[in-house]
């Protein structure tokens, strides 16, 4: 059984040091992880936030593969909700995304998404 209050601390610890030291892409990641540990446990509206947050600083820093990872976690926690519809659509955009910035794993990752989770 996953421990997940004990991830979440631990993540956030992660977050506060990245922070501090200016490391943004080590921050994004950390807030990343923060929101698999709320989408496993099934807290999809706290997922949804730290991925939102996680793909504003990935963007804000021109991150690409980033921010395609969070458009394409946000997918999963539709998914997860059942609204296959919107992820399906969010998976569609993660592909477009990658698609415009030239992110070849990225474009292939999406098309997985878009095959094997809808």
């Amino acid at each position: 059984m996953a421990n997940y209050e004990e991830a979440l601390k631990a993540f956030a610890q992660a977050r506060d040091l990245f922070e501090r030291i200016g490391d943004v892409a080590g921050l994004a990641n950390s807030i990343v992880r923060i929101g698999n540990a709320y989408r496993e446990r099934g807290d999809y509206e706290l997922a949804k936030e730290k991925y939102q947050e996680a793909e504003a600083i990935f963007r804000k820093n021109r991150i690409n593969v980033g921010v395609i990872t969070c458009m394409r976690s946000l997918g999963d926690v539709y998914k997860r909700q059942r609204k296959f519809e919107d992820a399906k659509q969010q998976y569609e955009a993660a592909l477009g995304f990658s698609q415009e910035v030239k992110e070849i794993q990225s474009q292939a990752n999406c098309q997985m998404a878009l095959v094997c989770r809808i």
